[in-house]
């Protein structure tokens, strides 16, 4: 009885935010970006024939882009105030050392003798990454922002640490998504 007056609570407290649609529609791709660039590591992983470089290869996989799906997804959806400064400040990295060569490549591009076509389209898929990164850095300040004040408005009260019916078929899913891109990048 106590759980459930619990979870009622902790939905009706002003101090639990509720995240934007538009937080929401950046964090899912980005969440299924980072979990099958980490099927794609574990693919090279298991390339290995040395068995130190595999697991090496394999540990970095589920640790780096791993660790950064889920701070996404604590930041998103758990209100955690730490997974959505860990995004913003990851994904801002990120943009900023995509955008580099961008602006590098873009000289050399032009002074090139490729089509004006393959010019527009390796700068506007350029550009496409860095945009969606930025935005999903801007996204997570603003997540981040709201947790603070919601934090300074009143007695922090999170979501239960229990997992829901949902939460488990999205983890299935995020465990099929890696595993799924582990066996396309080992096909190769």
């Amino acid at each position: 009885m106590d759980d459930e007056q619990e979870i009622a609570a902790a939905q009706t407290s002003p101090a639990v935010t509720r995240p934007s649609w538009l937080l929401i529609a950046i964090s899912i791709p980005s969440m299924v970006a980072c979990l099958w660039f980490s099927g794609m590591l574990l693919a090279v992983g298991f390339d290995h024939p040395h068995l130190f470089l595999t697991t090496l290869t394999c540990l970095v996989a589920l640790i780096g882009p791993g660790m950064v799906a889920m701070q996404q997804y604590l930041g998103t959806f758990r209100a955690s105030p730490f997974g959505a400064r860990f995004c913003m400040i990851f994904f801002g990295v990120m943009a900023f050392l995509v955008f580099l060569p961008t602006v590098f490549a873009t000289r050399e591009l032009w002074s090139s003798k490729i089509s004006q076509v393959e010019l527009l389209t390796t700068l506007a898929s350029m550009l496409g990454v860095v945009v969606f990164l930025t935005s999903t850095s801007v996204m997570n300040y603003f997540r981040w922002k709201q947790l603070q004040r919601a934090e300074q408005a009143g007695p922090p009260v999170g979501w239960p640490w229990r997992f829901s019916l949902l939460e488990i078929m999205g983890i299935t899913l995020a465990i099929a998504i890696v595993l799924g891109g582990t066996a396309f990048f080992s096909q190769r």
